[in-house]
């Protein structure tokens, strides 16, 4: 499997969700929040990405979650997971009266999907799991770019083969759709891994992958570090505190980016 250090984020594997509405407004996200039945009980304006990713570790709890969202390219961008709370990208766009679209791809896991829905009441969905049970793991081997084995990690078993070496996601999963391709939409293009996924949602519009690489930046594998983007400094963001519980919790030490990031390196062959 190739890498494309333009689009991949670092290292430990691909572990985003974002939720899109094509309209910028002032309340639009709280919005949001409250159609899901989660408003938002605590708001945070001017935070970079970075500030804002590590107010959603330190808030998140079993009691309460939090997402972080800008306004980009005309378009209203949330992270957090679960965001939806079990409503469709549908019903979100018809109370909202503007396009939505949820994107997300766990390594961990090998999960990856999109749902757009319109105010119309378009609907189109795309999965790619890697084994109806990908919580069933054993040990893989990662190697670097040059194929040579550097290390051992967790990974869904369907993703190992032989002696322990990794297999292609398509050779072990499949993809499942619903509704009609969007206009623009690359069919052709199986979404079994995050670049491909970012290809198709660029493709119809959806600036995930140029939102990231703006605020979160891109993994340069020659010197195994991260490329900052454009707008790392940038008080772009806003934090959102969703749940019962009242105030985050305090004086967390931060977790180490492993932990933030992923668990396992992305496979290479």
């Amino acid at each position: 499997m190739k890498e494309n250090p333009q689009s991949r984020r670092d290292s430990l594997g691909f572990h985003w969700s974002w939720l899109a509405i094509h309209r910028t407004e002032p309340d639009i996200a709280t919005r949001f929040f409250a159609f899901t039945g989660f408003p938002a009980k605590r708001i945070v304006p001017g935070l970079t990405f970075e500030e804002a990713i590590k107010l959603i570790d330190e808030y998140r709890s079993g009691t309460q979650d939090a997402a972080a969202g800008c306004e980009f390219e005309g378009w209203t961008m949330l992270r957090g997971s679960a965001l939806l709370a079990g409503k469709s990208a549908t019903d979100a766009a018809k109370f909202l009266g503007a396009d939505v679209c949820l994107a997300y791809a766990e390594s961990t896991t090998w999960a990856l999907g999109m749902e757009y829905g319109r105010p119309d009441g378009l609907f189109r969905k795309r999965t790619f799991l890697a084994s109806e049970n990908p919580m069933d793991v054993g040990i893989a081997r990662v190697r670097d770019a040059t194929g040579k084995v550097v290390g051992w990690n967790l990974a869904p078993k369907a993703l190992i083969g032989p002696n322990g070496t990794s297999r292609r996601p398509e050779e072990a999963g499949s993809e499942k759709a619903q509704g009609n391709p969007l206009p623009g939409e690359p069919v052709d293009i199986v979404i079994s891994d995050d670049i491909k996924l970012l290809k198709v949602l660029t493709a119809i519009g959806v600036p995930v992958e140029r939102i990231e690489t703006r605020y979160s930046g891109t993994f340069d594998y020659a010197r195994g570090t991260v490329v900052p983007g454009l707008g790392t400094r940038d008080k772009a963001f806003t934090f959102y505190g969703i749940g019962d519980a009242p105030a985050p919790k305090k004086q967390q030490q931060p977790a180490p980016k492993s932990e933030r990031r992923g668990f396992f390196q992305r496979f290479k062959g």
